[in-house]
């Protein structure tokens, strides 16, 4: 049996990063553009939306891409979370095989999920050992599937001189501990620019994106403020105790 030693993967911190960043927290500086601009650069994408985990934004993409009845295509070998996003976005699975010297999808396995008929295809990076993308994205467009790479474990690794993350339609990154890019938890959802064949579906994901970033933009700004003493004295018998009386 042959045994693979992976090495481990560090983020290091260096005192000034991590007193840089109280500084930031203490201030309440919104750094949330600034994250957004350098992952659009890193991976080459047309929209960025942050999450609060890897799995949240995964879900996310699941529910973009997902047709009724259409299952959506997942290596069998994977983390757990894919098939936690899974059901969290009430989607169906196909599974098909990687190759177990390289962890990327065995191609005629994938190829015969496609023909059976999937929304979409998740590929993902295990252990910084990047898939081979080219060829994913390849055989999955020419049967009119889209692909969501995960790169929540991609350690900066690279595919013919371009960042893992930045080849499917829409990437999936986290930030959460034990990451090669960690900040201690968070996740991103991004959108890459893509062929014409895609802009129709990619346009649908904008909207949703979009529409996601602006709820969880107004849900943070409603946890930032004072809270405010509303009472509803049909709800809170403090505000009435008259109607707490026996006639």
């Amino acid at each position: 049996m042959h045994i693979r030693r992976q090495l481990t993967v560090a983020s290091p911190l260096t005192a000034a990063q991590i007193m840089g960043a109280a500084r930031d927290a203490i201030a309440g500086r919104d750094l949330r553009a600034s994250v957004r601009a350098s992952l659009a650069g890193i991976f080459e994408a047309e929209n960025v939306l942050l999450t609060d985990s890897g799995t949240s934004a995964l879900v996310l993409a699941l529910q973009m891409f997902a047709r009724p009845l259409a299952p959506i295509a997942m290596p069998a070998y994977a983390c757990v979370d894919l098939i936690a996003a899974a059901r969290r976005a009430n989607v169906r699975v196909r599974f098909f095989d990687v190759d177990p010297q390289t962890l990327s999808p065995d191609m005629d396995s994938l190829q015969r999920v496609l023909e059976e008929g999937v929304s979409a295809v998740v590929v993902a990076h295990l252990y910084g050992f990047p898939a081979d993308m080219p060829a994913v994205v390849k055989v999955a467009h020419d049967a009119g599937v889209p692909v969501i790479e995960d790169a929540a474990q991609h350690a900066s690794a690279t595919i013919a001189g371009r960042p893992a993350g930045s080849f499917g339609d829409v990437t999936v990154l986290s930030f959460g501990r034990g990451k090669g890019t960690t900040s201690g938890r968070g996740g991103a959802l991004t959108r890459r620019r893509t062929s014409d064949a895609w802009r129709f579906r990619c346009t649908n994901g904008t909207t949703m994106l979009t529409r996601y970033g602006r709820a969880i933009d107004s849900r943070r700004e409603l946890a930032a403020r004072p809270p405010v003493d509303i009472r509803n004295p049909r709800l809170d018998p403090r505000a009435a105790p008259w109607r707490n009386r026996v006639p």
